[in-house]
């Protein structure tokens, strides 16, 4: 445990890339403050899984978010609060695009063109 976790695979990388770039892409429409809400509702577990599994951290949820962020960096856990406060008090979606694309940087940046994924064969209806 003291190691931390294994490396985030390629497809689970790219598979949180992709969220990550949806998620912002659908933050840039023309939204209600109800979707802003629940787009960030959304967003937030999946960029702290890529802050601390990119930091080669053990990722949480819930309490433990907010916790083991300022664990690994409290400048990061700052940027998060003030973005996603923000993001949720009046609606301003720049702070949390900010954050997301600064996250993703390091990563290969946001997915979309490019990103195939094969379903499993059972999902399949013939």
């Amino acid at each position: 445990m003291a190691k931390g976790p294994p490396l985030l695979s390629s497809s689970g990388l790219n598979a949180l890339r992709y969220e990550l770039t949806d998620a912002v892409d659908d933050l840039r429409g023309n939204r209600t403050l109800q979707e802003v809400i629940a787009i960030g509702a959304s967003l937030h577990p999946k960029l702290v899984e890529l802050a601390l599994r990119g930091r080669g951290r053990w990722n949480g949820t819930g309490k433990w978010a907010p916790r083991l962020l300022r664990e690994t960096d409290a400048g990061l856990a700052d940027r998060f609060d003030k973005a996603f406060q923000t993001l949720f008090t009046n609606g301003d979606v720049h702070p949390v695009i900010e954050l997301v694309e600064a996250e993703l940087a390091p990563h290969g940046g946001t997915l979309f063109d490019g990103d195939c994924r094969v379903a499993p064969g059972s999902w399949r209806v013939i």
